[in-house]
This record gives C-alpha cells, structure tokens and sequence, in this order.
C-alpha cells in the first residue's frame, strides 16, 4: 500500500477502490499491481487542466509545447529534477509509443486522447527512474 501510494497519484481514500478493480478473486497477483500503477501515474483531472492551459481549441495542441508542459507537469507533480538528455529521451521515447513506434519527431500536434497517454507515458517514465535513483 505504502509503495503505490508513493509511486501513482492515488490515495488513501481511492487506493483500496483500485486494488478491489484490478484484482482478480481479491487476490493481487503482479500484473494486477503493474496494472495499478500503470492506470494510476497521473490524476486525469490534472492531466486535463495541464492540456487546457496549452490547447488554443481544447481539443489539440503542438507537440512543442505539448513536450514542455510534460516536462513542467513531471517537474511540478513528482518533483522531477532530471538531465536534459534524460527528459529528451523520455519525451521521445513517449512520442514513439503513441505515435506506433515511428519517428517520435514525426508527430505534429496531439489531441486530448494523444496527451493523456502521453503524460501518463512520461509520467511512468519518470517514477521508473526515480525509483532507480532510491
């Protein structure tokens, strides 16, 4: 319980909702917890704001400021301090998942979907090697 409530952006009052969810006959085996760390890397709520403040439309936003709020939104939520090639490769290599495993560069604009898998993407990226430094 301590470790996912340090590693997701869930709480205590959320945390046994999610582990009943993803648990199969109230067991928790190991993909089910992978499963609730993977879903729970970034409140949505927040996720959505962060998009809205770079989202002329609501709907879609560069990839240039889509990669600096990420940034901004890792540094602020998990209080991420990370080298600036770390974050390149981070950034990209989130890209490259969402974009089917082509040229992270290749991805112009990202809608609200894109995003959300996004920061979650870069999110889960950057607990990983957070945890690697513990």
């Amino acid at each position: 319980r301590t470790f996912l409530l340090d590693q997701s952006c869930l709480t205590s009052r959320d945390i046994d909702d999610a582990l009943l969810r993803n648990s199969s006959d109230l067991k928790l085996r190991l993909q089910d917890f992978v499963q609730v760390l993977q879903a729970n890397a970034v409140a949505e709520s927040d996720a959505l704001a962060a998009f809205l403040q770079i989202s002329a439309d609501g709907a879609a936003a560069p990839m240039p400021a889509c990669r600096r709020a990420a940034r901004k939104f890792a540094e602020k939520n998990l209080k991420a301090r990370l080298a600036e090639d770390k974050w390149e490769l981070i950034m990209d290599a989130a890209v490259g998942r969402i974009h089917g495993g082509g040229n992270a560069r290749g991805l112009e604009i990202l809608d609200l979907e894109q995003w959300l898998v996004y920061v979650q993407l870069v999110s889960r990226m950057v607990r990983l090697v957070q945890q690697l430094r513990a």
